[in-house]
Order: C-alpha cells, then sequence, then structure tokens
C-alpha cells in the first residue's frame, strides 16, 4: 500500500512539472516583440534636430510580412518632420536574424530632449 501511494504522488509530481515548466506562445512572442523594440529603436536613434526642444512621445503602428520586411501602418504624433522621419527609417527594413513573419504590433517610443545638461553627483 505504502509503495502505491509513493507511486502515485511521483505520478503526480511529473505530471504537474510537466505543466509547470512547459514553455508558451507568450513567452516566445515577448522575445519577438523586444527583438522589435531593440531593432526600431537602433534605426530610429534620437533625432534631436526634430524635437523641437520638446519631449515627445510616439506610437508606432507596424506588420510584418512573410518575407520578415517591416511595414509602418501609421506613426501617431502631432510633428509632421518626426512621423516622416520615423517612416523613411523604419518602413521597408528587413530582420534578418530573427524570424518575425507575419507578426503586427504597436511600439511606443519616447523622445526626450535636454536643454540643460547638468551633473549629478552622489556621495
Amino acid at each position: 500500500m505504502k509503495n502505491i501511494t509513493s507511486l502515485f504522488i511521483s505520478a503526480l509530481l511529473m505530471i504537474t512539472g510537466a505543466f509547470a515548466f512547459n514553455p508558451t506562445a507568450k513567452t516566445v512572442s515577448k522575445d519577438k516583440k523586444t527583438a522589435v523594440s531593440q531593432r526600431i529603436n537602433t534605426l530610429i536613434g534620437n533625432p534631436t534636430h526634430l524635437l523641437n526642444g520638446a519631449n515627445q512621445s510616439v506610437m508606432i503602428s507596424y506588420d510584418v510580412d512573410a518575407n520578415n520586411v517591416m511595414h509602418i501602418k501609421d506613426v501617431s504624433t502631432s510633428n509632421a518632420e518626426l512621423k516622416e522621419y520615423i517612416t523613411k527609417r523604419l518602413n521597408g527594413k528587413k530582420f534578418k536574424n530573427v524570424q518575425l513573419a507575419d507578426m503586427q504590433g504597436v511600439v511606443k517610443v519616447h523622445f526626450v530632449t535636454r536643454k540643460e545638461q547638468k551633473l549629478y553627483l552622489q556621495y
């Protein structure tokens, strides 16, 4: 009786462990979104000359087609020059190292200008 109980408990632990350690699609999707965000950040850079001395936030809506090419659907900003700059920098760019076929999403990018650069010392 003791062997049957211990066998049942060990089988139960193995079954629940299999469910707990199974990777899900959300994890993969999060990695892909992180790759897209990093790529967008690298391609855009920090166009301080277009910010007109103010901090701005931009929402970029995109699609990635079957050939791993990014297509910009919309750039939400009131600054027309910044919108054109972002669209030119991102539209038609191909992802080489990550397979992102048939993916779509939205990325929020914050641009920060620094009028005064101060040195803060911490002791």
